[in-house]
């Protein structure tokens, strides 16, 4: 497998990834447009707009639209959430030029339908109604509120029946107006050769150039927050900021070694956190480590639930092993199993085309993204050393402490603060 980025005529980016030996073809356009750029009195319109442009297109029916995918074993797919929106397909190699007509032509020619658009915003109502993720949608709204101040509510992609009730034909194409031009999107391909180049300008290179939105500036917040949860268990977060930047071969390193970090914390059944919160104290069933990006910014997450009669002590022992790690860095074996861990996911994920499309586009987005292939090579040149300076520039900055579920007495801020041994930063 081979990964390179090309440029259409009109600046868009084209991650072109091939292999050989691919039976099928995939391909997926992410836009820089999501619940993020709603306006507070019209949440939901990034992923009403995603339904809009299924209605139909300058040379294609709504009917064409959900039939022609079907009768070439494929079909077209929608996704919006915080960050972005995202179209894509798979399909057979001999039918790819056709689904990537059909793409192209219903995200650069869509007709807003003005008799259709009324019932299709009642099926995103009944979307809402079977809507599973409200639980994670809270968490995720009040983690982004602490550690950014975003507005809780664009956590909610779907948007509210009263919001709804605002979105006009008008106001809908002025969004995509905005915000689906080739400045503010990127496309990956995954194919068999090199000869759909000509293929690819003929399609996108149709796409208004535009002007790509600012985006947001949104600094880390270090502070706390406690809500009530669903069920008996408690929810513990610990969130740092990543302190990463993505604009050359060093932050490349840091990348990486935050990631192995991650891994080596709380990524698997050998983590730190694992080895001493389940095996040793059974405090904890299972935590997570992780490298979140988002347009606001990258966060370093640690998840963990728990009885609510455990809550002081997992909070303890967390603290404790999150100081160690920064004061002292990693062992040389918990660098092995990171790097183990980390391969299997990056091979993992080289065996799903799919989800490699849609990652490497909205990656591309976040500035982070780095060749499947490089990836393999430099997660091998990291050290302990590498993993202690990450940790060093990572878990010394004051985190987000959040706390969900059925508790009453959670620590301070300040005593988590001197658990960690941080001190307060200026806005906490």
């Amino acid at each position: 497998m081979t990964t390179n980025v090309y440029y259409l005529t009109n600046g868009l980016p084209v991650i072109y990834i091939v292999e050989p030996s691919a039976p099928l073809a995939y391909a997926c356009l992410c836009v820089n447009a999501g619940a993020k750029d709603d306006r507070p009195s019209l949440f939901g319109m990034a992923h009403a707009v995603e339904h809009f442009l299924f209605l139909g297109s300058e040379h294609y029916s709504k009917q064409e639209l959900n039939t022609i995918p079907s009768q070439l074993g494929s079909e077209l797919i929608g996704a919006t959430d915080i960050d972005f929106t995202s179209f894509g397909f798979r399909v057979l190699q001999e039918h790819f030029a056709d689904m990537l007509k059909l793409l192209a032509d219903m995200v650069i020619y869509p007709q807003f339908p003005s008799d259709k658009i009324p019932a299709e915003l009642e099926i995103i109502k009944t979307e809402m109604s079977s809507h599973e993720d409200d639980d994670e949608d809270r968490r995720m709204g009040y983690n982004l509120h602490s550690c950014f101040g975003v507005p809780k509510r664009k956590a909610y992609v779907l948007g509210t029946e009263k919001t709804l009730s605002r979105i006009s034909v008008g106001k809908a194409k002025a969004f995509w107006e905005e915000y689906y031009v080739a400045s503010n999107s990127a496309l990956c391909v995954y194919v068999n050769d090199y000869s759909y180049w000509k293929l690819i300008e003929a399609c996108f290179g149709k796409m208004r150039s535009g002007v790509r939105p600012s985006m947001p500036v949104t600094p880390f917040h270090g502070r706390s927050y406690k809500t009530s949860g669903y069920g008996s268990e408690v929810e513990i977060s610990l969130i740092f900021d990543a302190q990463l930047k993505f604009s050359g071969t060093e932050d490349r390193l840091h990348l990486m070694a935050t990631e192995l970090l991650a891994n080596a914390l709380g990524g698997n059944f050998s983590s730190r956190l694992y080895q001493v919160l389940r095996h040793e104290k059974s405090l904890i069933y299972g935590i997570s480590t992780n490298l979140d990006c988002y347009t606001y910014g990258n966060i370093f997450h640690i998840l963990t639930y728990c009885l609510p009669k455990n809550v002081e002590d997992v909070i303890a022992n967390l603290c404790e092993e999150i100081r160690k790690v920064r004061l002292f860095g990693i062992r040389d074996e918990e660098l092995v199993y990171a790097k183990n861990t980390l391969t299997t996911d990056l091979l993992a994920t080289m065996m799903n085309p799919e989800d490699l499309v849609f990652d490497s586009t909205e990656y591309f987005l976040l500035g982070r993204f780095i060749p499947l292939e490089q990836q393999l090579v430099l997660l091998e040149t990291v050290t302990t050393s590498d993993i202690l300076e990450s940790a060093q520039r990572i878990l010394s900055n004051a985190p987000t402490f959040g706390v969900i579920g059925g508790t009453k007495e959670i620590p301070s801020y300040d005593s988590i603060l001197a658990m960690l041994d941080i001190k307060k930063s200026p806005s906490s």
